[in-house]
């Protein structure tokens, strides 16, 4: 059993859970927060933001973790959060329920380290591109789909996945599609559009006057 799975079972197992079966998962960029950040396509030196990112693998699927560099978007200290979604994350974690943030990123550390500091979270993260996630698949969404599934073996049947990325989401529901994953586990895909505080303020108040 890998340290991963350990702690996992660990968080768990501590968690003095009241509904067992259920599992929140929040992806990171664009989802809970946005940095100003770049991603640099090495072969062409185009700089892109994690939104930008995203439409660019879309667009050339041949593309590998080695054809970019994130150096700027893995040390980011500062980032706009999406406070809808933050909150959702803090009512998970209320709820006694497992919550984890689920990243395409490689590192988890600088996103654990801004949940803290800006919004006084621990969480655990868990970064798919990371190389101990290598047997997961060949890409970030093939890996993030397949760690889900190995919750469900795990024996969670019902789960909360929050994510703004057409491409995961993709990945996640073609792989929930399975039958063998609709006889054991509901999970429940939710788009996420990205919204600042500002964005969030202006939505109420065009609702109001609707």
């Amino acid at each position: 059993m890998s340290n991963i799975t350990k702690k996992w079972k660990k968080y768990l197992a501590e968690s003095n859970l009241e509904e067992p079966n259920k599992l929140y998962l929040f992806d990171f960029d664009d989802t809970l927060a946005t940095t100003d950040k770049k991603i640099i396509v090495k072969g062409t030196g185009e700089q892109l933001s994690t939104a930008d990112y995203e439409h660019y693998k879309i667009a050339h699927p041949e593309t590998t973790d080695q054809d970019y560099d994130f150096t700027h978007t893995d040390s980011f200290v500062t980032a706009t959060a999406n406070e809808n979604m933050i909150s959702e994350l803090k009512n998970a974690i209320k709820s006694k329920i497992p919550t984890a943030i689920l990243t395409g990123r490689m590192h988890p550390g600088p996103v654990r380290n801004y949940m803290y500091q800006n919004h006084g979270t621990l969480v655990p993260v868990v970064a798919v591109s990371n190389p101990k996630y290598s047997h997961l698949g060949a890409t970030d969404a093939e890996k993030k789909a397949n760690w889900i599934k190995e919750q469900v073996e795990y024996g969670f049947n019902e789960i909360y996945y929050y994510e703004n990325s057409d491409r995961y989401i993709a990945a996640v529901q073609s792989m929930a599609n399975q039958p063998e994953m609709l006889e054991k586990a509901n999970i429940i895909i939710n788009k996420v559009d990205f919204m600042t505080q500002s964005e969030l303020e202006l939505d109420e108040k065009l609702k109001k006057i609707g």
